[in-house]
């Protein structure tokens, strides 16, 4: 039977004979072995070669290959190529904005040394790579084959009615053999880089240990390295616009659990109320970016961060930039408009929500800030003594209570210095409650109270304002005849 089968190939060789999966070895006719003439002496070189090897490729993996999962999430291919002739790194597939994993493929037989490749691999731009170095299978013939009838039929099918009956069906019969040969040379293809080697800093695997065929070899390789890719990755957590909003509400009243600490650990549970101290790893590692390059575009902050070693979602790097300005932990400029240094600031839903004035937009770190820490718990202490109100232990609280208590306060405050101008003499007003008038009068003429930083002493909670407050409830006690303090109540004459 072999003896049979190669005298047969033989024949077909010499064009004497045709064949096809379909119908099998027949007679060839005049016709037939004058195409078969004209196809033989299609010329393709290794360029050529190369454009068919890049395509399967972008087949083999990109159409027909299962992606990689770690953490609960799939992970995109990122293809490249170089044959060390024409293509250098060329980019054969990327997942926009995404983190993935990257397979380079290189096909030069003559540059196959493994020292070499084991050193290369552990070095830029190598390093984030699974470079996969093709073996000794033959390819050419089976890829200069599919050249051959791609090109027949693109020769002879635009202008098949026109062509004689004979020569018709010799087109029909190279369309079917058109496709079988593609799925040759994608075979051959993919044989030729199971026989080769994979290298991954400074290690080699074999792809025959780590898989019968191409595509089983690769999705176990890259299985096994992606921890080595990303040891940073977040387990699968994808953050919704209208979550990220949630940390841009007046109240962070039922949050997602994403946020909470056993997640991202944006938010903490703090005496029953949210808060944003972002002391998680993921928003501290961007945090740090921040402080470490000075700061940087949107852009720029979800690129470092898609990529190895972080592989986080971009809505995750938003998320976390959220929680980081609602800590007040930094500050943004946008493409066009004020800066941004708060969560109640005019843009700052649409630059979270809008992907292009979040990449436009400059993330910096907050500028220096004089109302410290405990500063704002004196604040706080102030508002819960004075004016009878608890409040979040934030800027915007503070604000908000400032702009509707305190003018009913400067108002109380200014009928005591018109009835102490009319004592007689017309004493000085005493100082404490001159400097609450003061810083009252500042306080309120400002747009945002919660955004001055001119400095503490005439600042909710500063001195001059404790102790002013307390003498003006001290001087309306007395006004009213030793009765309980009535915020904004009347006064009777003196």
């Amino acid at each position: 039977m072999r003896a049979v089968t190669a005298a047969l190939e033989k024949l077909r060789n010499l064009n004497l004979l045709a064949y096809s999966e379909k119908g099998g070895f027949k007679v060839q006719s005049s016709a037939g072995q004058e195409w078969e003439r004209e196809r033989s002496e299609l010329p393709f070189g290794l360029e050529s070669i190369s454009e068919v090897v890049q395509l399967t490729l972008k087949t083999l993996v990109g159409e027909l290959q299962e992606r990689p999962r770690y953490k609960g999430r799939s992970f995109p291919w990122t293809l490249w190529y170089s044959d060390g002739r024409q293509a250098h790194d060329a980019k054969l597939m990327d997942a926009r904005e995404d983190a993935t994993f990257a397979v380079d493929f290189r096909l030069s037989k003559g540059d196959r040394e493994t020292a070499q490749w084991l050193q290369r691999s552990a070095q830029e731009p190598l390093l984030n790579r699974l470079v996969w170095v093709v073996g000794g299978g033959s390819f050419e013939g089976a890829c200069r084959e599919f050249l051959r009838s791609q090109k027949m039929v693109e020769r002879y099918k635009p202008r098949w009615a026109s062509l004689p009956r004979a020569k018709q069906s010799l087109v029909l019969e190279e369309e079917t053999r058109l496709e079988e040969l593609e799925g040759a040379a994608r075979k051959a293809v993919a044989v030729a880089f199971h026989q080769g080697s994979f290298y991954f800093r400074g290690q080699q695997i074999r792809p025959q240990d780590m898989g019968a065929v191409f595509g089983t070899a690769l999705l176990a390789t890259a299985n096994r390295l992606l921890p080595d890719f990303y040891p940073y990755a977040a387990e699968m957590v994808a953050v919704t616009d209208t979550e990220i909003l949630q940390l841009l509400e007046p109240e962070l009243h039922g949050p997602s659990p994403k946020f909470l600490d056993d997640a991202l650990g944006i938010l903490s549970l703090d005496d029953r109320k949210y808060v944003p101290n972002c002391k998680g790893e993921h928003p501290r590692r961007i945090e740090e970016e921040i402080r470490k390059t000075g700061g940087l575009s949107g852009q720029s902050l979800i690129a470092t961060f898609v990529g190895p070693p972080y592989g986080y979602p971009p809505d995750l790097v938003r998320a976390c930039v959220a929680g980081l300005l609602r800590g007040r932990k930094l500050r943004i400029r946008p493409e066009a408009g004020d800066e941004i240094t708060s969560y109640r600031d005019a843009g700052v839903r649409e630059l979270f929500t809008k992907d292009r004035p979040f990449r436009k937009a400059e993330i910096f770190l907050p500028a220096e800030d004089p109302i410290t820490a405990r500063d704002r718990v004196a604040i706080r202490k102030f508002f819960e003594t004075f004016v009878g109100v608890s409040l979040e232990q934030e800027d915007e609280a503070f604000a908000d209570a400032a702009f509707k208590y305190f003018p009913r306060e400067r108002d109380d405050l200014r009928e005591i210095e018109r009835r102490h101008e009319q004592l007689p003499g017309r004493p000085a007003l005493p100082e404490r409650l001159a400097k609450l008038g003061k810083g009252a009068g500042r306080l309120l003429s400002r747009t945002a109270g919660a955004e001055d930083r001119a400095g503490t002493e005439t600042a909710p909670g500063g001195s001059a304002q404790r102790d002013g407050a307390a003498s003006h409830s001290e001087v309306r006690a007395g006004l009213r005849g030793g009765g309980g303090r009535v915020p904004g109540g009347p006064h009777p004459r003196l």
